[in-house]
């Protein structure tokens, strides 16, 4: 029998109450990982992802914040450092979606909080937990993006989520070439 993949790796999902983040949170745990399990507020949920967690045998943690809060980000990661030492993979799963319909339904506050949740929660979170990752020279970002990013799955009303999703998928790419580039200087 092989081992598993992630073997005692401490996880961070965010938005890993339902949907794709919960199945995320389930297969890396069966795979191994400590979790961290983010939600914004969905809190029966999320608790219930970590009951079946450690009912499984694996450590897990439940953590509320809004990932398109800085401070809050910060609290994340000095809470999983405290709980479980370190962070070894962030998945940035966690977004919000609106279908209003057509271009011209879309408010301006709508419109802002796609950005702030989908876009700067993404690149905050990154931000959060790069440095520790570079120090420690081991991690792993994987960042959710949608098939509307990528032009395959447009929908009428779909135009600001497809865009905050294009944005992730040029975020994902630069932090790579970024992050590769930090890690090739300080060798």
């Amino acid at each position: 029998m092989k081992p598993p993949l992630l073997s005692d790796r401490v996880a961070i999902i965010t938005g890993a109450s339902r949907g794709i983040g919960r199945a995320i949170a389930r297969l890396f745990a069966a795979e191994g990982a400590r979790l961290v399990v983010n939600y914004f507020s969905q809190q029966a949920k999320c608790h219930s992802v970590v009951e079946e967690i450690q009912a499984s045998g694996r450590p897990a943690l439940a953590i509320q914040a809004d990932i398109s809060q800085p401070p809050a980000l910060q609290a994340i990661v000095d809470e999983t450092v405290r709980a479980f030492g370190g962070i070894d993979i962030l998945v940035n799963n966690g977004g919000v979606l609106l279908a209003k319909g057509s271009l011209f339904e879309y408010s301006e506050p709508e419109f802002d909080r796609l950005w702030a949740v989908n876009v700067k929660g993404t690149l905050n979170c990154t931000r959060s937990v790069a440095p520790r990752m570079i120090e420690q020279r081991y991690g792993r970002i994987i960042n959710i993006t949608s098939l509307a990013a990528f032009g395959t799955a447009l929908v009428s009303g779909s135009l600001p989520y497809a865009a905050t999703k294009s944005a992730i998928a040029i975020i994902t790419k630069c932090c790579a070439l970024e992050m590769e580039k930090i890690v090739v200087l300080s060798d």
